[in-house]
């Protein structure tokens, strides 16, 4: 069924799924478990979706398509994320990071840096950690450093390739 919703599109779909949201509001459960097999299945307008349903749903439903977001791998995906990073919600800017992690995109490095340097607790530590991660580079939590290798690095940097093992 969530195979049918996607491959009609977002427009088709789209309405669709938050026709059934709309209608789930009062059953958070059942809601994400639609919002995750849509997440699963590979499709142009999956993102799309969960890009709009992040925006149009507060609380529990928005924040689970936020953070399903880095399942669907897409640039608008991508841009809604690092666009939530600057949420006053914690919760949202939670969700955001989580998606953040599966992509692999030079542009989202500068943004993540500036979380960082926004944050404070778990958040703060989870940004490092992700940095550190995704860069290779350490520099604790010592922003001006971050910020000044960026400005360097920013046009010649290049993932390393990804370990076979690993995520």
């Amino acid at each position: 069924a969530i195979a049918a919703l996607s491959a009609l599109g977002v427009e088709s779909g789209g309405e669709r799924v938050l026709a059934l949201l709309k209608k789930w509001r009062g059953n958070t459960s059942q809601a994400v478990r639609l919002l995750v097999g849509l997440a699963e299945t590979p499709s142009a307008g999956t993102a799309a979706i969960l890009v709009r349903v992040s925006r149009e749903f507060p609380g529990p439903i928005g924040i689970a398509a936020l953070s399903l977001l880095g399942k669907a791998k897409s640039g608008a995906g991508l841009d809604r994320l690092l666009e939530a990073l600057g949420d006053k919600d914690p919760a949202v800017k939670a969700a955001a990071l989580k998606g953040v992690q599966l992509y692999r995109e030079t542009r989202m490095i500068g943004p993540l840096i500036d979380f960082m340097a926004a944050e404070d607790g778990r958040l703060k530590g989870d940004a490092y950690r992700l940095l550190v991660g995704l860069t290779g580079q350490n520099f604790g939590l010592q922003m001006d450093d971050w910020k000044k290798w960026w400005e360097i690095e920013k046009e010649r940097f290049k993932f390393a390739q990804a370990d076979q093992g690993g995520k």
